[in-house]
């Protein structure tokens, strides 16, 4: 949820007129989320949710390496920085929807997208659903689980 929420934050109000240049990381992140699928596949949940979690990982670490908070909005750096984090994002929200639909309609929501299915090159289909972002609406998608005494 912390980079998901990260992300959008950054990404509020933003347009995206083409493609981002996808970083290396953020490949992997990518290649992380097909192999989930196979866990998905095997019914091995466990297995596909800490696929996920890694995904997330790799996007926390990508966005504290390249610190966006400290390049300008406006920057074609900027943009890129942002629209390769929303590249995890949006794999995300293709994701968890077998695991968690009413959640992914959610995310899928605050990006201003629509996916209706996992697409066999994952990679193609989430940089064309970068350019049709428009993140708005910012909201907690988990509510924060407060341990009892």
């Amino acid at each position: 949820g912390n980079f998901l929420n990260r992300v959008l934050t950054l990404a509020k109000d933003m347009t995206w007129t083409q493609k981002p240049v996808i970083d290396a990381s953020i490949q992997q992140g990518i290649r992380e989320l097909v192999a989930a699928r196979q866990h998905l596949s095997a019914c091995e949940f466990k297995a596909y949710v800490a696929k996920l979690l890694a995904v997330a990982a790799i996007g926390n670490k990508y966005i504290d390496t390249n610190k966006p908070w400290t390049l300008d909005r406006k920057s074609a750096e900027y943009q890129n920085v942002i629209g390769n984090a929303l590249c995890l994002v949006i794999g995300i929200a293709i994701a968890i929807v077998p695991l968690i639909p009413e959640t992914a309609i959610k995310l899928q929501k605050m990006l201003g997208v629509s996916i209706a299915q996992w697409d066999e090159d994952l990679t193609s289909q989430i940089a064309d659903t970068v350019t049709q972002a428009h993140v708005e609406g910012v909201a907690p998608l988990f509510k924060k689980l407060e341990l009892q005494q």
